[in-house]
């Protein structure tokens, strides 16, 4: 029985102009899309030509879960939020959850972070409700740029941490919304949690697909005072939603200054100053005759 090998081909092309131009290899990626992706398949110690398997194009870091069962090869690759999900797609249920979630928090401020293998904030920190409804059309994969296809909570909940720990005091809540797992939460989950905890930032953690989310999200939510849920179906995500809404009721407190008039200190010095003048005049004076 020979082993099966994986060799993935990216529907990428390195531009070596843009490298002469000082940028990173990254960079210099040029995503031809129309090429789609490829995935040669071959057996190790074998002298059987290899075949490819031709899918959708996208982009993924490196294979992630690849096994054999029996004489089947499962390969999970990245881009796994544009699958079916209910009637629609998975990151599109997301997102369209997130928006009636945000409508019920009047006075909240929030914000949107896409994350794969890299990070976007993408929407800031505001209270007008329309900026997500405006942003939502360009969350979807395939508006990404192809070196997003990844996992990567762990970065993820770091990025969001540095935006909420300069924020004012207050409630603040991370609601994180993914249907894989990732590496570089693997031994990160006390040092997560432990700065989450030291700026009081609550996780809760919605894992959209069947099955369950790796330990270290359970873990993480649990010790911050949040939740960890899987959601299989968009009923399922509406009711996850609805169930945090009730844990975590909107509180409005002002976080600018309100602007107030006090002219009493200034107008009082003033009129003292007059009035010392006035006295000079009768009392210390000058007559040229």
């Amino acid at each position: 029985r020979f082993e099966t090998g994986v060799l993935q081909r990216h529907p990428v092309e390195l531009d070596v102009g843009i490298l002469l131009g000082g940028v990173s290899v990254r960079d210099a990626l040029v995503w031809k899309p129309e090429q789609g992706s490829r995935f040669v398949v071959y057996r190790r110690g074998s002298q059987d030509p290899p075949f490819e398997v031709q899918t959708d194009a996208r982009w993924m870091w490196h294979t992630v879960n690849a096994h054999q069962r029996g004489d089947e090869l499962v390969l999970d690759v990245s881009g796994s939020m544009t699958a079916q999900y209910g009637d629609g797609r998975r990151a599109d249920k997301a997102v369209e959850a997130l928006q009636e979630f945000v409508s019920h928090r009047k006075g909240d401020a929030f914000g949107v972070t896409l994350f794969g293998t890299e990070v976007l904030h993408w929407v800031p920190l505001t209270k007008d409700l329309d900026a997500l409804k405006h942003s939502a059309p360009f969350m979807k994969p395939e508006a990404m740029p192809p070196y997003m296809g990844g996992t990567r909570i762990g970065l993820a909940l770091r990025s969001v941490h540095k935006i909420l720990a300069d924020r004012p005091k207050g409630d603040k809540m991370i609601v994180l919304i993914s249907d894989g797992s990732s590496g570089d939460l693997r031994g990160q989950g006390d040092k997560i949690s432990s700065d989450l905890n030291g700026d009081d930032i609550v996780l809760y953690y919605i894992h959209v697909a069947n099955g369950q989310p790796q330990q270290e999200v359970y873990d993480i939510a649990s010790r911050t005072g949040g939740e960890a849920f899987v959601a299989g179906d968009p009923a399922a995500l509406q009711a996850v939603f609805e169930k945090i809404d009730a844990m975590q009721p909107a509180k409005f407190k002002p976080e600018t200054p309100i602007p107030a008039d006090n002219f009493r200190p200034f107008a009082l010095a003033g009129l003292s100053m007059l009035a010392l003048q006035l006295l000079t005049l009768f009392g210390i004076r000058f007559t040229p005759w």
